[in-house]
Parts: structure tokens; C-alpha cells; sequence
């Protein structure tokens, strides 16, 4: 214990975990954004479902 209310985390597990949250964040955006946008938008909408 080290008497203190806040986690006691060094500085590197706390990059670690804030960049690791980035990548997710930006695999969970950039992938379904690069495939919605491969199509080219008037085959897009003239599509019959």
C-alpha cells in the first residue's frame, strides 16, 4: 500500500495502456471506414438488394 487514493501504475504501463486503447480505437474506425468506402458510391446506391 502505498497510502495514497490514486493506482500506483508507472508511467510506462500508463503509455502502454493509453496507446494500446488508441490502436483499438483506430482499428475499430479506420477498417469498416476503408471498406465502406472501397465501393464506388453510384454502384453503391444503384445496388438491388
Amino acid at each position: 500500500m502505498t497510502g495514497r487514493a490514486a493506482p500506483a501504475v508507472t508511467p510506462l504501463v500508463y503509455v502502454g495502456v493509453v496507446a494500446g486503447a488508441g490502436l483499438l480505437a483506430l482499428a475499430a474506425t479506420a477498417v469498416p471506414g476503408r471498406t465502406a468506402l472501397r465501393a464506388r458510391p453510384v454502384t453503391a446506391t444503384t445496388a438491388k438488394e
